[in-house]
């Protein structure tokens, strides 16, 4: 059966994807994005974030996710 949790607060270091950064796909749903690996559920684009939970996780969030889970 279903429970209710509460997540915990979570501090991310981020960073907004501009159009002088270089998007380059280096495997499958893999990117390098100014000079990060980045795994990516999606296509990444400008205006888009890198978000980096720890060194092994770090991941392509769209801006309009990224501004509905996040203060920016």
């Amino acid at each position: 059966m279903y429970q209710t949790y509460q997540s915990k607060p979570i501090i991310r270091q981020a960073f907004q994807i501009i159009s002088e950064m270089d998007i380059k796909e280096v495997g499958p749903k893999t990117y390098q994005i100014n000079g990060e690996t980045v795994h990516c559920a999606e296509h990444p684009e400008y205006g888009g974030w890198v978000v980096k939970i720890d060194k092994d996780d770090i991941y392509y969030c769209s801006d309009k996710i990224f501004r509905e889970r996040n203060v920016v």
